[in-house]
């Protein structure tokens, strides 16, 4: 019996970054066996000025589930990066790069082409204090969104490791099985920080991670309603158009080995975003997340 003046409370979450917001949260798995932190796992603080970026500078870009982790020396024209990944048993290091970099403005980078023209620029936003990470607290930590956006058209390419014929809907090596994976075998892909399914009506819909198959840390992914391109295909590749929004085409071909194989064009405008962690406290954030000591590659 909840009386006059009984009162209980919880929180509303509004801003442009709602969508962004709430697409972190629910594509979190709450299988306890995976124990990425995600934004349940942070005590975040409050809202602070811009992370700026510039000669000196040291950060961490990553992902929004910290699987993969770089390194980054900002310099006075370079970006140095050492890049980790988490292989599913522990994170380990990677390729290192240096790039070709200009500073349109205190809070972003422009990444240089092989011409030295800018061909992405990248811009930090919603910085804010991170209070602790799975309960270990940091003196001085800040998470800012990265949003980069491509100001010329770039290529690039990706071969799966994973082994297709698995699929329930693998018939032999050929195309058409490929497709039928694709369609009706639950296969997906992901670019630009977001989910992809092909349908058997020649649609490319939106997807979103819905946690983990059970037992597993394979993530299962669900198909939504949202349209976001078309695919048809020919002799030998799937080739597929997004529409506006997403600004990328894809073009879905099996090498020598039997492996896929993406190659995107992505279009001038196109943009992804991930997370830049800055402040004094960020060795020690790495060192935590990673189990990599931060002054050894």
């Amino acid at each position: 019996e909840d009386l006059v003046g009984f009162t209980e409370s919880d929180y509303f979450w509004t801003g442009s970054s709602i969508m962004d917001f709430f697409n972190d949260i629910t594509s979190d798995s709450n299988d306890s066996s995976n124990d990425t932190p995600s934004d349940s796992n942070i005590d975040f603080g409050d809202v602070v000025t811009t992370a700026t970026v510039g000669a000196g500078t040291q950060g961490l870009f990553s992902s929004a589930d910290l699987d993969w982790l770089d390194k980054s020396t900002f310099n006075t024209s370079t970006l140095s990066i050492e890049m980790y990944e988490d292989n599913g048993n522990g994170y380990e290091a990677g390729d290192s790069e240096v790039m070709d970099i200009t500073y349109p403005s205190s809070t972003s980078i422009g990444l240089k082409d092989d011409s030295g023209n800018v061909a992405v620029i990248c811009t930090n936003s919603e910085t804010v204090k991170v209070n602790a990470v799975n309960n270990i607290v940091y003196s001085d930590l800040y998470r800012s969104k990265n949003t980069c956006v491509n100001q010329t058209v770039s290529y690039d390419d990706n071969t799966w490791s994973w082994d297709w014929s698995e699929s329930s809907a693998y018939t032999d090596n050929s195309l058409n099985s490929l497709i039928s994976v694709f369609t009706t075998g639950g296969a997906y892909f992901e670019h630009a920080n977001t989910y992809f399914k092909l349908s058997s009506d020649n649609k490319v819909y939106v997807a979103v991670q819905d946690g983990y198959w059970e037992g597993t840390t394979e993530k299962k992914i669900d198909i939504t309603t949202t349209v976001a391109g078309q695919w048809n295909s020919d002799s030998d590749s799937i080739n597929i158009a997004m529409n506006d929004t997403y600004k990328f085409n894809a073009e879905v071909t099996l090498n020598s080995n039997n492996q896929i194989v993406f190659n995107y064009e992505d279009l001038v405008g196109f943009t992804e975003s991930d997370y830049f962690w800055t402040g004094s406290s960020i060795l020690d954030f790495f060192e935590d997340i990673t189990g990599i000591d931060p002054l050894i590659k």
